[in-house]
C-alpha cells in the first residue's frame, strides 16, 4: 500500500524491495548499522489524481468500455456468499482477479509473482484501458496496483472501496 500512496503523493520511480526485508537477510545480502545522513530538501507534496479512485470514478468507469474494474477480493467476496459491507456482490462490470494470484510463498517467503508470471495472469487485460482496482478498504487491492504499474497499466486504486460501495444502498450490486 505504501507503493501506491507514495505514488499518489507525487513520488516518481518508487520501488519495491522484492521479497520483502526477511528474504535480502536470508540471502546474506549486505545490510549495514550506518545510520545516512539525510539532507533537507524543498519537496512539495503533488497529488497525482490518475492514482486515486473515487466512489464517483468508479461508477464512470463501470459504464466506460475503455475503462476496467477489478476486484481483488477472494472469490466468495466477490459472488456475494460473504462482505464486510451491508450488502453481498460486487461492482458492476467488475472481474474477480484475486490478490492471492499475485502473490506467491517459497519457504516462508512471500512475494510478488515475477513480471512473466503476472503478465500471463493479466493477458486479458487491454493494455490501453484505465483500470481501477478495489479490494475491502483499498488495502489488498494496493498490491494488485503494483504489479499492474509493474507491468505498465494506467491504474488507479480505490481506497474507499467495498467498504464504502457495499454500504451505499444507491450504488448498484451485481451478485
Amino acid at each position: 500500500r505504501l507503493f501506491w500512496a507514495l505514488e499518489v503523493y507525487g513520488l516518481q520511480n518508487v520501488k519495491v524491495l522484492s521479497s520483502g526485508y526477511d528474504n535480502w537477510i536470508r540471502n546474506n545480502f549486505p545490510v549495514t548499522g550506518n545510520i545516512p545522513v539525510v539532507k533537507p530538501n524543498e519537496y512539495v507534496v503533488s497529488i497525482d489524481h490518475r492514482r486515486i479512485a473515487s466512489k464517483f470514478s468508479t461508477q464512470l468507469a463501470t459504464a466506460n468500455p475503455q475503462q476496467i474494474v477489478v476486484d481483488a477480493r477472494s472469490a466468495d467476496s466477490y459472488q456475494g456468499k460473504t462482505s464486510t459491507a451491508a450488502r453481498f456482490g460486487h461492482i458492476p462490470t467488475a472481474i474477480n482477479i484475486p490478490v492471492t494470484l499475485n502473490i506467491e510463498e517459497t519457504d516462508g517467503i512471500k512475494s510478488l509473482r515475477n513480471f512473466e508470471e503476472l503478465k500471463q495472469l493479466y493477458s486479458g487485460l487491454p493494455q490501453n484501458h484505465k483500470v481501477v482496482t478495489y479490494c475491502e478498504i483499498g488495502r489488498v487491492s494496493a498490491t494488485v496496483y503494483l504489479a499492474l504499474r509493474e507491468l505498465g497499466y494506467d491504474v488507479a486504486n480505490y481506497d474507499a472501496s467495498w467498504r464504502e460501495w457495499g454500504n451505499d444502498l444507491s450504488l448498484p450490486i451485481e451478485k
